[in-house]
């Protein structure tokens, strides 16, 4: 980390990198999908492809189509099921045999005589 005490006396104290430039946060039109990862700090960045991208933000985000972006990766909102007349409609679980039966439709292709022989 940074600071701290001084390095003891005989080792020599390790040549502190250069901070990479901060980078323009950019506001998307509306809720996006959380990424979950781990931030780099300076010094972990300095070794990765990270670096070098700040010569190129201008160009790089030039070419982004924002839009689209926001399309694949926009936060969908999420459906809440209805109740009808508070009883409870069709799969609702006050009414568990109708959702099962709904579910168990089977189609049979061959009666069953024909599907033992």
């Amino acid at each position: 980390g940074m600071g701290g005490l001084p390095p003891p006396p005989g080792m020599a104290a390790k040549p502190q990198r250069p901070k990479l430039p901060a980078k323009k946060k950019i506001k998307p039109g509306k809720k996006m999908k959380a990424l979950h990862w781990n931030k780099l700090s300076n010094e972990d960045a300095h070794d990765t492809v990270w670096k070098d991208l700040g010569k190129h933000d201008s160009a790089i985000l030039g070419d982004l189509d924002i839009i689209l972006i926001e399309q694949s990766f926009g936060d969908l909102p999420k459906k809440k099921k209805k109740v009808q007349d508070g009883e409870g409609g069709e799969g609702s679980k006050k009414n568990p045999e109708k959702k099962a039966k709904e579910k168990k439709k089977l189609v049979e292709l061959l009666d069953g005589k024909r599907r033992q022989q």
